[in-house]
């Protein structure tokens, strides 16, 4: 049996739901950072963040932001707004966050980003944290670096001998495979028995756009990142134990736009979603492909339209 236990939160697909607990006092257990990751000999996966940019949503989903603990390891895919609160609430200790994946420059898969860092160094990490991501990662990770510029001299300054500035600023790695065939796999990065490789998807017109697969001996997860149904998927996905998705539902997608009626701004943001249907998953092409690709379990995220009730959540999913 593969190695892969899969932790959600607020996943919204019949994998793994987890109730809200939202205006609920924090348990004892969550008042504290553990000390370490530990390597249970598994591979452990959250999902912080399945929701879109659209804020009036954000309330129940934070935009993109996948966990992953394994090796002893603790790294993120994309770090979408609200990122350190999920990670918070899931009790994994964002010191240890290192490294960072990105998939593409839209605000909603890196608009946490710079928390991460910062607040990781401020609760304790030993070293920088390395971020990879496509072109585009230097201006990015030096326009962090000199936002938060004050905010690390004050913090330093007041706890001096505990604080060390250097370690506030994350290391950029250019990740280069523009151009590339789609079937094309590079490996970036690998601890113990994890090995992270990226590929490159269709997200235009951003470009270049990536997903990230994960293998954990014998498991492979793979995460698309934003992109349409394209050939080349099919065999990256070729036998992979989880695919995390990115999903639009066309068929909800025009019941809801039915539904809004005379509701002008309802029927706005719907019109507006009708101009990015062109670069996301349709939930029904999402399904034939994973079938035709023997994927054993898919993950939907990054849901349009955001699902809110449960009848949402049941109409979201191909029949």
């Amino acid at each position: 049996m593969p190695k892969l236990l899969i932790e959600a939160f607020f996943t919204t697909l019949a994998l793994l739901i987890l109730s809200n607990h939202l205006g609920a006092e924090q348990p004892e257990s969550l008042r504290h950072y553990p000390p370490y990751v530990e390597d249970d000999g598994k591979m452990h996966i959250y999902f912080c963040g399945t929701g879109t940019p659209d804020p009036a949503y954000q309330w129940l989903r934070h935009p993109a932001c996948v966990a992953i603990r394994s090796s002893g390891k603790l790294f993120l895919v994309d770090a979408g707004e609200g990122a350190t609160a999920r990670i918070g609430q899931l009790d994994l200790n964002l010191a240890q966050v290192d490294p960072i994946f990105i998939t593409h420059w839209h605000s909603d898969h890196f608009g946490g980003l710079a928390m991460v860092i910062n607040e990781s160094w401020f609760v304790g990490a030993n070293k920088p944290i390395n971020v990879y991501g496509p072109y585009g990662i230097f201006n990015i990770m030096e326009g962090i670096k000199k936002s938060f510029e004050p905010d690390i001299l004050y913090r330093s300054a007041n706890r001096q001998g505990i604080l060390d500035p250097v370690l506030a600023v994350a290391t950029p790695h250019l990740i280069n495979i523009a151009g590339e065939q789609p079937e094309v796999i590079q490996k970036v990065w690998n601890h113990g028995d994890t090995t992270v490789s990226v590929f490159a998807v269709n997200h235009e017109p951003v470009f270049p756009a990536f997903g990230y697969e994960i293998r954990f001996s014998p498991c492979k997860v793979i995460i698309t990142g934003d992109t349409h149904v394209f050939d080349g998927l099919e065999s990256i996905e070729r036998d992979a134990d989880l695919l995390i998705s990115e999903a639009l539902s066309y068929a909800q997608y025009i019941s809801k736009l039915k539904q809004t009626g005379n509701n002008r701004r309802a029927r706005l943001r719907y019109e507006k979603a009708n101009q990015i249907i062109h670069y996301h998953s349709n939930t029904l092409d999402i399904a034939k492909m994973a079938t035709k690709a023997g994927v054993k379990s898919v993950a939907l995220t990054h849901l349009i339209p955001p699902p809110v009730t449960e009848a949402d959540k049941r109409d979201l999913l191909p029949v």
